[in-house]
């Protein structure tokens, strides 16, 4: 006598590893999905003033898989403005230029040069004092400092925006605001994802009216939550309007 019957086998043949591996029909249905490539990270170094001997700028590159599901090592590193040779021996040397933008363009090709592998670095053509930085790798983490001496002269900017290549999901949703909504204070969207990575939200007065209404809440996205909180003055919703959401996500 067999220790499972046919149906307690099926049931179980739900959970395995080699029903999840072979479920054509799941895995065509997971391809239906938007497949994003990812997206990387950028920021600036923008020289104020012309840099002196001692400062330093330090570019921390995030290790991740590029595209081509290549692992690539990350790097940090860390450049000083010098003319006779470098204070802190672990520091990468950078020209010290007459000029901000002699300066920039130093510091540009030795960064380009030293992290080929994980980011590309450029003197800006019109903005010459500026060096702009970007992360090759999808998702990686570009962080861009500077140390106390040359705070006044130096100013750095990461931008976060790095975007690790995901199944990402679209959706359009539409509330009629009732009074409880009202009454609550606090719309509120479960998507079931994991993550909103962007929403848009747009508030109609009616649904035969498509005047658009000068929400002024808050909006916050906490995982696959997105919430709106009550308005102040003209900027608050009421019973009838028309809330429009676009909301992109990972599952």
């Amino acid at each position: 006598m067999a220790l499972l019957t046919a149906d307690e086998r099926a049931l179980l043949g739900q959970y395995s590893v080699v029903n999840t591996a072979v479920n054509l029909a799941q895995r065509l249905t997971d391809a239906s999905t938007l497949q994003c490539v990812g997206d990387t990270a950028t920021g600036h170094v923008r020289l104020v003033n012309n840099v002196q001997p001692g400062d330093s700028v330090a570019v921390f590159a995030g290790g991740g898989f590029n595209r081509q599901a290549a692992f690539v090592v990350g790097s940090l590193a860390t450049y000083e403005f010098s003319s006779t040779g470098v204070v802190t021996p672990s520091s990468v040397e950078v020209s010290l230029g007459v000029s901000s933008a002699e300066s920039a363009s130093n510091l540009a090709s030795v960064v380009a040069r030293t992290q080929y592998t994980v980011i590309k670095a450029e003197a800006h053509p019109l903005d010459t004092n500026v060096v702009d930085i970007v992360h090759i790798i999808p998702g990686g983490v570009l962080t861009l400092s500077v140390n106390a001496q040359a705070a006044s002269r130096v100013m750095t900017q990461s931008n976060n925006e790095g975007l690790a290549p995901a199944e990402f999901l679209m959706i359009m949703r539409k509330r009629t605001i009732s009074n409880e909504d009202v009454v609550r204070g606090r719309i509120r969207f479960d998507t079931g994802w994991s993550s909103i990575v962007e929403g848009f939200a747009s508030l109609y007065r009616s649904s035969t009216d498509q005047t658009p209404e000068n929400f002024n809440g808050t909006v916050t996205m906490n995982y696959g939550i997105l919430e709106l909180s009550q308005g102040t003055g003209t900027g608050q919703y009421v019973q009838g309007n028309i809330m429009h959401l676009i909301l992109l996500g990972t599952r």
